[in-house]
């Protein structure tokens, strides 16, 4: 057996025998925070997205002693999921970071359909099947982890107008992932369902979100009202209840919601 066949069946022994994590959606922003706290944790690290290079540069900046590997697949398309956890075969994943997502700002019957359909079919189909089948895997190990990203916008019940359908699929992430949390206590399996507020990423930018007022608020970034990725990322690894809220403010803000459901769109009603 020459020098690279030696070389590739001791990687593949190592990958066999080390807990890896899924991280969706880890080209930039809160999946590749994510995916630098996996690795920093001693995972081994499947970082997925739509690009090669982006995710190879995600990669590279693990460190030298992490171990990764990229999955480009689309999850929006219907076969999506079963191919990203087709290409996890073979691994002991023991952690699922479901944080692949899509947002779209402005009025719903002004937008274009297909997109919205897009981001529903990545946004919730997706998370979906990927926590369906990912899931199945950590029940029959009897143990792991499953972190949803979700969003702050998901928890008011009357929904966000301007947000509607991206607001809407979070709000069913949220659900979703509470749900599962119960369901999947007794196989020791832990669901967390992450509430970031406004995130300073190109995610934000992307869907026009950084013209927000939020963001142009004195003082948000140091009261947490907008979150750096490695912030969202720390309180995901920190923290494994039920939900995680980043920032102290955006904590106030979800507790209040709670607490007064509907009260501000009872009032626009």
């Amino acid at each position: 057996m020459g020098l690279r066949q030696l070389l590739v069946c001791a990687a593949a022994a190592v990958a066999a025998s080390q807990e890896w994590a899924v991280v969706t959606g880890a080209s930039s922003g809160i999946g590749a925070a994510l995916a630098q706290r996996a690795a920093a944790a001693g995972y081994g690290v499947v970082l997925h997205g739509r690009d090669r290079a982006a995710l190879r540069r995600v990669g590279e900046g693990l460190g030298p002693d992490a171990t990764w590997r990229v999955v480009v697949v689309d999850l929006a398309t219907p076969s999506g999921a079963k191919k990203l956890h087709g290409a996890c075969r073979g691994l002991d994943v023991a952690l699922l970071l479901a944080n692949a997502g899509a947002a779209r700002t402005g009025a719903f019957l002004d937008d274009d359909l297909e997109r919205v359909e897009s981001l529903v079919a990545l946004n919730v189909a997706s998370t979906v099947d990927l926590c369906h089948r990912f899931g199945r895997d950590l029940r029959a190990r009897g143990a792991g982890r499953v972190v949803i990203t979700a969003s702050l916008v998901g928890v008011p019940a009357h929904g966000c107008a301007g947000s509607a359908a991206y607001a809407a699929t979070k709000a069913f992430l949220r659900s979703f992932g509470n749900a599962l949390h119960d369901e999947l206590a007794a196989a020791g399996v832990r669901v967390t369902v992450l509430l970031p507020g406004a995130v300073d990423t190109q995610f934000a930018g992307r869907a026009g979100m950084d013209d927000a007022l939020v963001f142009k608020v004195p003082g948000a970034r140091a009261l947490g009202v907008v979150s750096a990725p490695d912030d969202v990322a720390r309180a995901a690894f920190s923290r494994t209840g039920r939900e995680v809220v980043p920032g102290l403010a955006n904590r106030a803000y979800a507790l209040a919601t709670e607490a007064l459901p509907n009260a501000a769109g009872r009032g626009r009603a």
